[in-house]
Protein backbone atom coordinates (compact mmCIF):
# COMPACT_ATOMS: atom_id res chain seq x y z
CA UNK A 1 0.00 0.00 0.00
CA UNK A 2 1.30 3.39 -0.95
CA UNK A 3 0.90 6.09 1.61
CA UNK A 4 -0.05 9.69 1.01
CA UNK A 5 3.55 10.68 0.85
CA UNK A 6 4.18 8.21 -2.00
CA UNK A 7 1.17 9.54 -3.93
CA UNK A 8 2.28 13.14 -3.47
CA UNK A 9 5.85 12.34 -4.51
CA UNK A 10 4.61 10.29 -7.50
CA UNK A 11 2.29 13.09 -8.59
CA UNK A 12 5.11 15.61 -8.29
CA UNK A 13 7.39 13.44 -10.40
CA UNK A 14 4.69 13.15 -13.09
CA UNK A 15 4.13 16.91 -13.04
CA UNK A 16 7.86 17.54 -13.41
CA UNK A 17 8.13 15.03 -16.24
CA UNK A 18 5.18 16.62 -18.05
CA UNK A 19 6.67 20.07 -17.57
CA UNK A 20 10.00 18.81 -18.87
CA UNK A 21 8.33 17.52 -22.05
CA UNK A 22 6.67 20.91 -22.63
CA UNK A 23 9.96 22.76 -22.06
CA UNK A 24 11.85 20.36 -24.35
CA UNK A 25 9.25 20.80 -27.09
CA UNK A 26 9.38 24.59 -26.90
CA UNK A 27 13.18 24.52 -26.86
CA UNK A 28 13.18 22.36 -29.98
CA UNK A 29 15.07 19.45 -28.43
CA UNK A 30 12.20 17.01 -27.86
CA UNK A 31 12.79 15.29 -31.23
CA UNK A 32 16.48 14.88 -30.40
CA UNK A 33 15.60 13.35 -27.04
CA UNK A 34 13.21 10.91 -28.70
CA UNK A 35 15.81 9.90 -31.28
CA UNK A 36 18.32 9.29 -28.46
CA UNK A 37 15.91 6.74 -26.97
CA UNK A 38 15.52 4.97 -30.31
CA UNK A 39 12.10 6.40 -31.15
CA UNK A 40 11.47 8.28 -34.38
CA UNK A 41 9.36 11.40 -33.84
CA UNK A 42 6.32 11.97 -36.05
CA UNK A 43 6.42 15.42 -37.65
CA UNK A 44 3.32 17.53 -37.11
CA UNK A 45 1.86 19.41 -40.06
CA UNK A 46 2.28 23.15 -40.16
CA UNK A 47 -1.04 24.92 -39.42
CA UNK A 48 -0.62 27.17 -42.46
CA UNK A 49 -0.19 24.09 -44.66
CA UNK A 50 -3.39 22.65 -43.21
CA UNK A 51 -5.23 25.86 -44.16
CA UNK A 52 -3.71 25.78 -47.66
CA UNK A 53 -4.75 22.18 -48.10
CA UNK A 54 -8.32 22.92 -46.98
CA UNK A 55 -8.55 25.82 -49.43
CA UNK A 56 -7.22 23.71 -52.29
CA UNK A 57 -9.73 20.96 -51.50
CA UNK A 58 -12.54 23.54 -51.59
CA UNK A 59 -11.30 24.90 -54.91
CA UNK A 60 -10.95 21.47 -56.48
CA UNK A 61 -14.37 20.47 -55.18
CA UNK A 62 -15.82 23.46 -57.02
CA UNK A 63 -14.01 22.46 -60.23
CA UNK A 64 -15.36 18.92 -59.82
CA UNK A 65 -18.89 20.30 -59.50
CA UNK A 66 -18.36 22.37 -62.65
CA UNK A 67 -16.95 19.39 -64.57
CA UNK A 68 -19.88 17.22 -63.56
CA UNK A 69 -22.45 19.90 -64.39
CA UNK A 70 -20.87 20.51 -67.81
CA UNK A 71 -20.69 16.80 -68.61
CA UNK A 72 -16.91 16.52 -68.77
CA UNK A 73 -16.24 13.04 -67.33
CA UNK A 74 -12.51 13.06 -68.15
CA UNK A 75 -11.94 16.27 -66.19
CA UNK A 76 -14.20 15.04 -63.39
CA UNK A 77 -12.17 11.83 -63.10
CA UNK A 78 -8.87 13.72 -63.02
CA UNK A 79 -10.07 16.19 -60.37
CA UNK A 80 -11.66 13.41 -58.30
CA UNK A 81 -8.30 11.56 -58.26
CA UNK A 82 -6.55 14.75 -57.14
CA UNK A 83 -9.12 15.24 -54.38
CA UNK A 84 -8.70 11.65 -53.23
CA UNK A 85 -4.95 12.21 -52.96
CA UNK A 86 -5.58 15.35 -50.87
CA UNK A 87 -8.08 13.82 -48.46
CA UNK A 88 -11.38 13.98 -50.32
CA UNK A 89 -13.88 16.49 -51.59
CA UNK A 90 -15.23 19.42 -49.61
CA UNK A 91 -18.99 18.89 -49.37
CA UNK A 92 -19.64 22.60 -48.86
CA UNK A 93 -17.98 23.72 -52.12
CA UNK A 94 -19.95 25.55 -54.77
CA UNK A 95 -19.37 25.46 -58.50
CA UNK A 96 -16.97 28.14 -59.77
CA UNK A 97 -17.19 30.10 -63.03
CA UNK A 98 -19.67 28.74 -65.56
CA UNK A 99 -16.95 27.95 -68.12
CA UNK A 100 -14.91 24.93 -67.17
CA UNK A 101 -11.75 26.16 -68.91
CA UNK A 102 -11.83 29.34 -66.82
CA UNK A 103 -12.46 27.31 -63.65
CA UNK A 104 -9.48 25.06 -64.46
CA UNK A 105 -7.16 28.02 -65.08
CA UNK A 106 -8.27 29.81 -61.90
CA UNK A 107 -7.89 26.61 -59.87
CA UNK A 108 -4.43 25.94 -61.33
CA UNK A 109 -3.34 29.46 -60.39
CA UNK A 110 -4.69 29.08 -56.86
CA UNK A 111 -3.11 25.65 -56.36
CA UNK A 112 0.21 27.00 -57.68
CA UNK A 113 0.07 29.87 -55.17
CA UNK A 114 -0.61 27.37 -52.37
CA UNK A 115 2.34 25.29 -53.61
CA UNK A 116 4.69 28.26 -53.50
CA UNK A 117 3.63 29.08 -49.94
CA UNK A 118 3.74 25.52 -48.59
CA UNK A 119 6.08 24.79 -45.70
CA UNK A 120 6.17 21.04 -46.27
CA UNK A 121 8.23 19.96 -49.30
CA UNK A 122 5.97 16.93 -49.74
CA UNK A 123 2.84 19.12 -49.86
CA UNK A 124 4.56 21.52 -52.28
CA UNK A 125 5.35 18.61 -54.59
CA UNK A 126 1.77 17.29 -54.52
CA UNK A 127 0.33 20.75 -55.13
CA UNK A 128 2.74 21.43 -58.02
CA UNK A 129 1.62 18.20 -59.63
CA UNK A 130 -2.05 19.09 -59.07
CA UNK A 131 -1.57 22.52 -60.63
CA UNK A 132 0.11 21.04 -63.70
CA UNK A 133 -2.66 18.46 -64.03
CA UNK A 134 -5.30 21.18 -63.94
CA UNK A 135 -3.53 23.09 -66.70
CA UNK A 136 -3.30 19.95 -68.82
CA UNK A 137 -6.98 19.19 -68.20
CA UNK A 138 -7.93 22.28 -70.19
CA UNK A 139 -7.14 20.27 -73.34
CA UNK A 140 -9.86 17.78 -72.35
CA UNK A 141 -12.61 20.40 -72.38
Amino acid sequence: MIGRRGVIVGTGVLALAGGGVVVAERAGVLDDALRATGLEPVPQPDPSDERRLAQVRTTLSGVLAAAESQDSPEVATLVREQLDALGGADAGATAPAPRLTVALQDAADEVEAACLGAVSPALAQVLASASAGLLQARSLV
